[in-house]
């Protein structure tokens, strides 16, 4: 079906068509769907710090050496991404999509890249596939959506890849090594030496494939990589802000690596997981294309002589095995692998439907296929189970929420998930693999705009932060004349314009003399009940309670929260 359309519209035409959509589904609703967790949140106010003077307690002035969020320096990351979300609210505005933008722009880059080496190198189908099956998958939908380090990292990290993939084929030109290294010192600016794994673990696992392939150790083309030059252009691009962060900050790079370290030996804020994380999580994160990973696997793995198969099999299994053996795991660390995949994966689909392999026309794969649709139609009824007990349960409260959930979004999911399972099964059924495959891919892309456009910008009960924020923002509340007591969500922060700072004791009112306590207070119903009624006197009530998840919480869980808004009563 590819193929005809490719021969009808012409493939640049098409892959154009792809890349033109992708890009628009990446950009729709994020400026309406409440930013997500922890760290969204903490990037977006960094950024917005940047641009900003930050009153209150450790007021600092506009700074773009130095991040800051609120009061605090945040080592975590180095600052390119912090520039570039910044120069999007300088032109977009200091709102969630501007902090979204460059992840949207970066993933649609990534795609560019994908088309036009593919096109160039290895066809018109080969390019249409891979780029179709990167656009789609559920991960690299959600990283292009979401306002953290990861799709501008796989930005710089693909660019290496490709690079250091034509050294290996014998490209030993300079504009080869220039661009390489650039990357990767972008990459650097970006996260700092991680952005070096992706490459090293994939050079490993190559090495291992040559050698069981042809008998011999084949390293000497590692030189040809010219290291010493990628040394001097990274040290030309990371060393000028390095030094000037030294210089404001001493303590700020030897926090950075240390970080890093506890990243690679330790779990970060309990983001963790067994040996096999990624392997029980993958049928997820690659969804929908989790249904035809296996026998892509498996092809590519018999057409592992083709330079261009072993290379993505290198960059699949050599990042997947580190990643697995990291201490801090997150379902974004697997997203380097998702170019590669996405090549076997089209790879798979192209030589299935020429018949070349019976992988996806056999007995098998229709199991596989019942089993896919099935979960899809489980997927469908989850939104449901809000209106139910179960949610209760699941987040630790006897609180109702379904009365905050947009009930006609939640119907049209429904009905999009059964269409989307019945639609795939039958197609595969037919051995129409093309057609399948097609269908997996815009259903997934129904799904996603869906989910943007009518259900998260309706759902109430994820928007626990901005509608807290309303409160304190017509209330005029003063830049650090506030304080998030156990409440402690990173997004109320970005939401008040910063107004607002964490405070770390939860019996912060019962330690300190009225006198001392800010204007407005933050805190969750259940820790106003628990507090004494001579200082719950002191404080009045703004405003109906907000029910709501709260993400981040002290106990660390998706809890469902009562929050209070008050003020300090005069004298």
């Amino acid at each position: 079906m590819l193929k005809d359309a490719s021969t009808r519209l012409g493939p640049r035409l098409l892959l154009a068509i792809i890349i033109v959509a992708a890009a628009f589904l990446y950009l729709i609703g994020n400026g309406r769907v409440s930013l997500w967790d922890r760290d969204e949140p903490r990037y977006a106010q960094c950024s917005r710090q940047m641009l900003d003077v930050f009153a209150g307690p450790g007021a600092h002035p506009p700074d773009f050496v130095v991040p800051h969020f609120l009061n605090d320096l945040r080592a975590e990351k180095p600052p390119l991404i912090y520039w570039l979300q910044a120069g999007a609210m300088k032109i977009f505005g200091e709102n969630s999509f501007a902090a979204r933008f460059p992840s949207a722009t970066s993933m649609t880059a990534v795609l560019i890249l994908i088309g036009v080496v593919l096109y160039q190198t290895l066809g018109g189908a080969m390019a249409t596939w891979a780029v179709f099956v990167m656009a789609t998958s559920g991960l690299t939908i959600m990283c292009a959506k979401m306002c953290l380090t990861d799709a501008t990292l796989l930005l710089f990290s693909s660019i290496g890849q490709f690079c250091t993939y034509a050294v290996y084929r014998g490209n030993r030109s300079w504009k080869i090594t220039l661009t390489l290294w650039a990357a990767l010192g972008l990459g650097f600016l970006t996260k700092g030496p991680i952005t070096l794994v992706p490459m090293g673990a994939t050079l490993v696992a190559l090495m291992i494939f040559d050698f069981c392939l042809d008998r011999k150790w084949n390293l000497k083309w590692w030189l040809t990589l010219r290291p010493w030059v990628g040394v001097l252009i990274i040290a030309a691009i990371f060393g000028p802000w390095a030094l000037l962060v030294h210089h404001r900050d001493p303590t700020f790079l030897p926090r950075l690596i240390s970080i890093g370290k506890k990243h690679l030996l330790a779990a970060q804020e309990k983001h963790t997981g067994p040996p096999g994380f990624y392997f029980a999580t993958i049928l997820g994160l690659y969804f929908p294309w989790c249904l035809i990973m296996p026998a892509a696997l498996v092809i590519g793995f018999t057409n592992r002589r083709q330079p261009h198969i072993r290379y993505c099999l290198s960059v699949v299994f050599g990042v997947w095995v580190f990643q697995e053996s990291m201490k801090t795991k997150l379902p974004f660390y697997i997203l380097p692998i998702f170019p590669a995949l996405a090549i076997l994966t089209a790879d798979a689909i192209i030589r299935c439907i020429r018949r070349e392999y019976e992988d996806m026309h056999g007995h098998g794969f229709m199991v596989i296929t019942s089993v896919f649709a099935g979960a899809v139609l489980v997927l469908g009824t989850v939104p449901w189970l809000l209106f139910g007990s179960l949610p209760r349960k699941f987040f630790h409260c006897e609180m109702y929420l379904g009365d905050l959930a947009p009930k006609g979004a939640t119907i049209l999911l429904s009905v999009i998930a059964v269409v989307y399972a019945a639609t795939v099964f039958g197609l595969f059924r037919a051995r129409r693999i093309a057609a399948g495959a097609i269908a997996m891919g815009i259903g997934v892309t129904a799904i996603f705009g869906v989910l943007f456009t009518a259900y998260l910008p309706n759902a109430q009960f994820m928007r626990t932060s901005e509608r807290v924020a309303e409160i304190l923002v017509n209330q005029k509340v003063a830049p650090g004349d506030g304080v998030m007591i156990d409440y402690k969500e990173p997004s109320l922060a970005f939401y008040t314009g910063g107004r607002l700072i964490e405070q770390s004791q939860n019996h912060f009112l019962e330690l300190t003399p009225p006198a001392q306590w800010p204007t407005w207070i933050v805190m969750p119903q259940s820790l106003w009940n628990a507090t004494p009624i001579a200082i719950r006197e002191k404080l009045e009530i703004i405003g109906k309670p907000v029910r709501g998840i709260d993400y981040a919480g002290t106990i660390d869980k998706h809890t469902a929260v009562e929050v209070m808004v008050l003020k300090k009563k005069p004298g």
